[in-house]
């Protein structure tokens, strides 16, 4: 089987995977900066986050409750995840939280309330960025202009609603919505993936039959089997910097061809100047 998802699919309304269009490069273009009041640069998404900020805000100011980056970034010490060999992991509602060091895991105890708060608005704040559906999951409808959706954190994903009351609906059968929620994010983001081999092994994504698709933080993560999958979870930020690096790295334009020389016109040859014959003498008269 060509593609694999790690949630079966239901079928689905055909206005859904419509809908999913509208954002097809968005984690290529997001990430977009901008000067905040305290002197620092405002980034939305993951993927442009680097020189070793620890906090940002997509709303501008000095927002201290705003990760850069909750998928790759140890909550507390703000260290990249792809530098930690075995980060300590704390399961908060069906998410995990990530953190470099035994250090950092007890300054989040101590404030564990606020930590999480920190932590669940930096998952909103990036994934609204990028979230592949301007529909309700549950209703179908399309959400209000000029009233924002309602966010809701299931697990790691974000899942937005038209209102608040369909939440319970949701939480009756998330595998029915999520479904709807995967299709969505693959029609966003597969065509313009950016990694052709699998970011756990660097096999080549077809090279056990079929490339498998898992959805990780409504963002689609490709391996060359399900096997990847448990070594991806033990440490997923060590992996999704590449993923992040290789959606914000512009790819290679080929060099505008060079124009072909003119060739020299070759110099008109002067026409041949007409000769008038010369006059024939006339003969003479003679008389009779």
């Amino acid at each position: 089987m060509k593609n694999r998802v790690t949630i079966s699919l239901l079928p689905l309304a055909a206005v859904f995977i419509a809908a999913a269009f509208f954002a097809g490069d968005a984690l290529a273009q997001c990430g977009t900066e901008k000067d905040s009041a305290c002197g620092q640069k405002d980034k939305a998404c993951c993927g442009t986050c680097d020189k070793g900020a620890k906090t940002c805000s997509s709303e501008g100011g000095c927002d201290k409750a705003a990760l850069c980056c909750p998928f790759s970034q140890c909550l507390v010490s703000g260290k990249k995840l792809a530098d930690v060999k075995n980060p300590i992991v704390f399961n908060h509602e069906g998410r995990n939280i990530y953190f470099a060091d035994a250090a950092s895991f007890e300054k989040f105890k101590a404030d564990k309330d606020a930590y999480v708060k920190k932590f669940d608005h930096a998952m909103k704040t990036v994934q609204a960025s990028y979230y592949p559906l301007n529909r309700c999951v549950v209703s179908g409808d399309k959400f209000p202009e000029g009233k924002e959706p309602v966010d809701y954190l299931y697990k790691d994903r974000l899942v937005r609603f038209c209102c608040p009351s369909l939440i319970a609906r949701f939480d009756e059968n998330p595998t029915k919505y999520l479904a709807k929620l995967d299709a969505a994010v693959i029609a966003q983001q597969k065509e313009k993936y950016p990694i052709k081999t699998c970011i756990v092994s660097n096999s080549k994504l077809d090279s056990m039959g079929g490339a498998y698709d898992h959805i990780y933080g409504n963002q689609l993560v490709r391996f060359c089997c399900k096997g990847c999958v448990p070594a991806f979870n033990k440490n997923p930020g060590k992996y999704m910097a590449k993923l992040y690096q290789a959606w914000n790295t512009p790819k290679p334009t080929a060099p505008a061809a060079a124009a072909a020389p003119l060739k020299p016109k070759s110099p008109k040859k002067p026409l041949p100047k007409k000769t008038v014959p010369a006059p024939k003498p006339k003969a003479a008269k003679t008389g009779c």
